[in-house]
Protein backbone atom coordinates (compact mmCIF):
# COMPACT_ATOMS: atom_id res chain seq x y z
CA UNK A 1 0.00 0.00 0.00
CA UNK A 2 1.26 3.53 -0.74
CA UNK A 3 2.11 5.44 1.71
CA UNK A 4 -0.31 7.47 2.41
CA UNK A 5 -3.92 6.75 0.92
CA UNK A 6 -4.82 9.37 -1.29
CA UNK A 7 -8.24 11.13 -2.75
CA UNK A 8 -8.03 12.53 -5.90
CA UNK A 9 -9.45 15.32 -7.54
CA UNK A 10 -6.68 15.99 -10.39
CA UNK A 11 -7.83 13.84 -13.30
CA UNK A 12 -4.30 13.87 -15.09
CA UNK A 13 -3.56 11.39 -11.80
CA UNK A 14 -6.44 8.60 -13.13
CA UNK A 15 -4.81 5.69 -13.94
CA UNK A 16 -6.35 5.20 -17.47
CA UNK A 17 -5.84 6.96 -20.67
CA UNK A 18 -7.43 6.92 -24.08
CA UNK A 19 -4.75 4.06 -24.98
CA UNK A 20 -6.55 0.70 -24.32
CA UNK A 21 -4.39 -1.58 -21.49
CA UNK A 22 -4.36 -3.80 -18.96
CA UNK A 23 -4.15 -1.46 -15.63
CA UNK A 24 -1.96 -2.33 -12.63
CA UNK A 25 -3.83 0.28 -10.60
CA UNK A 26 -7.97 0.29 -10.49
CA UNK A 27 -9.57 2.92 -9.42
CA UNK A 28 -12.86 4.17 -7.67
CA UNK A 29 -14.23 7.80 -7.96
CA UNK A 30 -17.73 9.69 -8.58
CA UNK A 31 -17.70 12.04 -11.88
CA UNK A 32 -18.25 15.62 -10.60
CA UNK A 33 -18.47 17.89 -13.73
CA UNK A 34 -18.21 16.96 -17.53
CA UNK A 35 -18.56 13.65 -19.51
CA UNK A 36 -16.39 11.21 -20.48
CA UNK A 37 -16.79 7.88 -22.00
CA UNK A 38 -14.69 4.62 -20.30
CA UNK A 39 -14.80 1.18 -22.10
CA UNK A 40 -14.07 -1.87 -20.02
CA UNK A 41 -12.88 -4.76 -22.20
CA UNK A 42 -16.05 -4.61 -25.34
CA UNK A 43 -18.05 -2.65 -22.44
CA UNK A 44 -18.99 1.01 -23.48
CA UNK A 45 -19.94 3.58 -21.18
CA UNK A 46 -20.95 7.36 -21.45
CA UNK A 47 -20.28 8.68 -18.01
CA UNK A 48 -21.23 12.32 -16.44
CA UNK A 49 -22.17 14.04 -13.31
CA UNK A 50 -23.08 11.77 -10.37
CA UNK A 51 -22.00 8.88 -11.79
CA UNK A 52 -19.54 6.54 -9.65
CA UNK A 53 -17.01 4.31 -11.49
CA UNK A 54 -15.42 1.18 -10.26
CA UNK A 55 -12.35 -0.37 -12.10
CA UNK A 56 -10.88 -3.43 -11.27
CA UNK A 57 -6.42 -3.60 -11.43
CA UNK A 58 -5.98 -5.76 -14.48
CA UNK A 59 -8.81 -4.86 -16.32
CA UNK A 60 -8.58 -3.81 -19.96
CA UNK A 61 -9.79 0.01 -20.34
CA UNK A 62 -9.83 2.88 -21.65
CA UNK A 63 -11.18 6.31 -21.28
CA UNK A 64 -12.00 8.39 -24.50
CA UNK A 65 -14.41 12.05 -25.71
CA UNK A 66 -12.66 13.85 -22.10
CA UNK A 67 -14.69 16.99 -22.23
CA UNK A 68 -12.48 19.87 -21.18
CA UNK A 69 -14.52 20.42 -18.25
CA UNK A 70 -14.54 16.71 -17.16
CA UNK A 71 -13.46 16.07 -13.26
CA UNK A 72 -13.73 13.68 -10.24
CA UNK A 73 -12.79 12.51 -7.29
CA UNK A 74 -11.64 9.22 -6.96
CA UNK A 75 -9.01 7.20 -4.98
CA UNK A 76 -6.71 4.40 -6.74
CA UNK A 77 -6.13 0.63 -5.48
CA UNK A 78 -3.47 -1.51 -6.94
CA UNK A 79 -3.55 -5.34 -7.11
CA UNK A 80 -2.17 -6.16 -3.55
CA UNK A 81 -4.73 -3.80 -2.01
CA UNK A 82 -7.23 -5.30 -3.90
CA UNK A 83 -6.69 -8.93 -3.16
CA UNK A 84 -5.59 -8.04 0.65
CA UNK A 85 -9.51 -6.11 0.71
CA UNK A 86 -11.26 -9.17 -1.35
CA UNK A 87 -9.85 -12.14 0.94
CA UNK A 88 -11.88 -10.38 4.14
CA UNK A 89 -14.69 -10.51 1.65
CA UNK A 90 -15.04 -14.46 0.65
CA UNK A 91 -13.87 -16.48 -1.98
CA UNK A 92 -13.37 -14.61 -5.20
CA UNK A 93 -14.38 -16.88 -8.72
CA UNK A 94 -14.62 -15.52 -11.92
CA UNK A 95 -18.03 -14.66 -12.17
CA UNK A 96 -17.28 -11.81 -10.03
CA UNK A 97 -14.52 -10.23 -12.76
CA UNK A 98 -17.14 -10.62 -15.25
CA UNK A 99 -19.95 -9.33 -13.21
CA UNK A 100 -17.26 -6.01 -12.87
CA UNK A 101 -16.54 -5.74 -16.44
CA UNK A 102 -20.75 -4.74 -17.02
CA UNK A 103 -21.55 -3.22 -13.64
CA UNK A 104 -18.63 -0.91 -13.36
CA UNK A 105 -20.84 2.08 -13.47
CA UNK A 106 -23.94 3.10 -11.82
CA UNK A 107 -25.63 6.54 -11.14
CA UNK A 108 -26.95 8.30 -8.18
CA UNK A 109 -28.94 11.17 -6.60
CA UNK A 110 -27.30 14.18 -4.98
CA UNK A 111 -27.89 12.60 -1.68
CA UNK A 112 -25.91 10.06 -2.53
CA UNK A 113 -23.10 11.41 -4.14
CA UNK A 114 -22.32 13.72 -1.09
CA UNK A 115 -22.43 10.06 0.83
CA UNK A 116 -19.84 8.62 -1.04
CA UNK A 117 -17.80 12.31 -1.17
CA UNK A 118 -18.33 11.77 2.65
CA UNK A 119 -17.37 8.58 2.43
CA UNK A 120 -13.75 9.56 0.66
CA UNK A 121 -13.21 12.23 3.49
CA UNK A 122 -13.08 9.75 6.28
CA UNK A 123 -10.72 8.05 3.93
CA UNK A 124 -8.63 11.01 3.51
CA UNK A 125 -9.18 11.48 7.34
CA UNK A 126 -7.82 8.04 8.19
CA UNK A 127 -4.86 7.77 5.81
CA UNK A 128 -3.25 10.76 7.59
CA UNK A 129 -2.45 8.83 10.40
CA UNK A 130 1.35 8.54 11.32
CA UNK A 131 0.84 4.71 12.28
CA UNK A 132 1.25 2.82 9.40
CA UNK A 133 0.04 -0.52 10.77
CA UNK A 134 -3.24 1.29 11.86
CA UNK A 135 -3.69 3.48 8.41
CA UNK A 136 -2.84 -0.01 6.62
CA UNK A 137 -5.74 -1.86 8.05
CA UNK A 138 -8.02 0.75 8.51
CA UNK A 139 -7.85 1.69 4.85
CA UNK A 140 -8.54 -1.87 4.30
CA UNK A 141 -11.26 -2.21 6.25
CA UNK A 142 -13.00 0.96 5.24
CA UNK A 143 -12.36 -0.12 1.43
CA UNK A 144 -14.42 -3.66 2.01
CA UNK A 145 -17.71 -2.06 2.93
CA UNK A 146 -17.13 -0.23 -0.30
CA UNK A 147 -16.65 -3.36 -2.34
CA UNK A 148 -19.06 -6.07 -0.14
CA UNK A 149 -21.81 -4.13 -2.14
CA UNK A 150 -20.43 -5.41 -5.61
CA UNK A 151 -19.30 -8.97 -3.93
CA UNK A 152 -22.51 -9.65 -2.83
CA UNK A 153 -24.90 -7.95 -5.86
CA UNK A 154 -22.67 -10.61 -7.56
CA UNK A 155 -23.68 -14.14 -5.57
CA UNK A 156 -26.67 -15.47 -7.54
CA UNK A 157 -28.30 -18.43 -6.59
CA UNK A 158 -31.12 -20.45 -8.74
CA UNK A 159 -32.77 -23.47 -7.29
CA UNK A 160 -35.20 -25.68 -8.60
CA UNK A 161 -37.11 -28.51 -7.02
CA UNK A 162 -38.56 -31.80 -7.83
CA UNK A 163 -40.23 -33.99 -5.25
CA UNK A 164 -38.18 -34.05 -2.73
CA UNK A 165 -34.70 -33.62 -4.39
CA UNK A 166 -33.53 -29.78 -5.17
CA UNK A 167 -30.70 -28.49 -7.45
CA UNK A 168 -28.80 -25.16 -6.82
CA UNK A 169 -26.45 -22.95 -9.14
CA UNK A 170 -24.14 -19.94 -7.69
CA UNK A 171 -20.90 -19.19 -8.65
CA UNK A 172 -21.09 -21.37 -12.41
CA UNK A 173 -21.32 -24.06 -10.07
CA UNK A 174 -23.89 -26.52 -9.26
CA UNK A 175 -24.98 -29.31 -6.46
CA UNK A 176 -27.70 -31.25 -6.03
CA UNK A 177 -29.32 -33.00 -3.22
CA UNK A 178 -32.41 -33.47 -1.11
CA UNK A 179 -35.23 -31.23 0.98
CA UNK A 180 -37.42 -31.16 4.00
CA UNK A 181 -39.59 -28.76 5.33
CA UNK A 182 -39.61 -28.40 9.27
CA UNK A 183 -40.26 -25.59 11.55
CA UNK A 184 -40.11 -22.56 9.15
CA UNK A 185 -36.72 -23.94 7.17
CA UNK A 186 -36.52 -25.67 4.48
CA UNK A 187 -33.71 -27.95 4.92
CA UNK A 188 -31.12 -28.84 2.02
CA UNK A 189 -29.08 -31.90 2.03
CA UNK A 190 -26.13 -31.43 0.08
CA UNK A 191 -25.75 -35.12 -1.90
CA UNK A 192 -22.22 -34.83 -2.05
CA UNK A 193 -20.83 -33.88 1.20
CA UNK A 194 -23.65 -34.09 3.58
CA UNK A 195 -23.77 -30.78 4.75
CA UNK A 196 -27.05 -28.85 5.22
CA UNK A 197 -28.24 -25.33 4.59
CA UNK A 198 -31.81 -23.61 6.44
CA UNK A 199 -33.42 -21.48 4.14
CA UNK A 200 -35.87 -19.59 6.12
CA UNK A 201 -39.08 -18.99 4.51
CA UNK A 202 -42.46 -17.56 4.98
CA UNK A 203 -46.11 -18.27 3.66
CA UNK A 204 -48.22 -15.33 2.52
CA UNK A 205 -51.24 -15.69 0.68
CA UNK A 206 -50.82 -19.62 0.11
CA UNK A 207 -47.07 -18.50 -1.78
CA UNK A 208 -43.76 -19.19 -0.25
CA UNK A 209 -41.68 -16.40 0.17
CA UNK A 210 -37.59 -18.25 0.73
CA UNK A 211 -34.96 -16.22 1.34
CA UNK A 212 -32.17 -18.24 -0.59
CA UNK A 213 -29.00 -15.63 0.02
CA UNK A 214 -30.14 -16.19 4.49
CA UNK A 215 -29.25 -19.98 4.30
CA UNK A 216 -25.98 -19.26 2.87
CA UNK A 217 -22.81 -17.86 3.99
CA UNK A 218 -20.79 -16.41 1.63
CA UNK A 219 -17.49 -17.36 3.20
CA UNK A 220 -18.42 -20.84 2.16
CA UNK A 221 -16.81 -22.81 -0.02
Amino acid sequence: MHPKFQIYTDISSLPISEHEAYQEEGFCGICTGGTAVIEVFSVRSPISENDIVTILPLQLVSIREVSDDFSMTFFKVDKEMFLDIMSGLGKITPDFFFYMRKNFLYSVNDVDRNRFLGFCRTIDLRGSNDDPVFLRETILHLLRIYYWDFYVNNLSYRIEFSKNTYSLSCHGLKTTGKYTICNGYVILTNDSTGAKNYLPYTLESNDIDLDITAGFDVFEN
